[in-house]
């Protein structure tokens, strides 16, 4: 997971948009949702804005193009 996570956070740094898709839906019925979680469903795209929270890459920001949220997701 780290190294996915570098690899993203250099395209971010040289400017480059990374986008991904979703494979489940995450919202407010999960039980481990937060204030501050990016909601989204299946194939929501959403544009990876950093991947730095965590040390183990578990946690991406990023803005749900559908919604135009932003939150933290796991990615």
């Amino acid at each position: 997971m780290r190294r996915q996570s570098q690899f993203y956070q250099d395209q971010i740094s040289k400017e480059i948009t990374v986008f991904v898709s979703a494979i489940y839906d995450y919202d407010d019925h999960i039980p481990s949702f937060n204030d501050g979680d990016l909601p989204f469903a299946v194939d929501d795209m959403i544009e990876v804005t950093d991947t730095t929270f965590d040390e183990d890459g578990g946690w991406w920001a990023g803005i749900n193009l559908r919604t135009k949220a932003t939150g933290l997701f796991p990615s």
